[in-house]
């Protein structure tokens, strides 16, 4: 946005909108979140050292066991949470394997 230094237009997390092929058509990932019962797309903090898509594939993995393929970005989402600026850049993912979660999350399937 105008008139904001470079650092504060940089994303502070990255996540994905996560799919599969069904027989039925594209059913897309949700995982129980950390802190509440909702049910939310997975998305982390950027590690210092990590690019944004390192992130995305840190956080699938971590959250719901989930290797897939990076597609494209889809764009920057900013909101508010807990008094501090989030700004989640946002890519497609396509499931290619699926294991249980490594955090122990629960995870499910949805069409849209």
């Amino acid at each position: 946005m105008p008139g904001r230094p470079a650092d504060e237009r940089r994303p502070t997390h990255a996540g994905a909108v996560v799919f599969r092929r069904a027989a039925q058509g594209p059913e897309f990932l949700l995982v129980r979140a950390k802190r509440s019962a909702e049910w939310v797309l997975p998305k982390g903090h950027i590690e210092p050292d990590e690019a944004p898509p390192e992130t995305v594939r840190r956080e699938v993995w971590e959250e719901a066991g989930i290797e897939g393929t990076l597609g494209p970005a889809l764009g920057l989402q900013e909101f508010e949470a807990v008094g501090e600026l989030v700004r989640v850049a946002w890519w497609l993912m396509e499931s290619r394997s699926e294991s249980p979660s490594p955090e122990g999350r629960a995870k499910r399937w949805s069409p849209l």
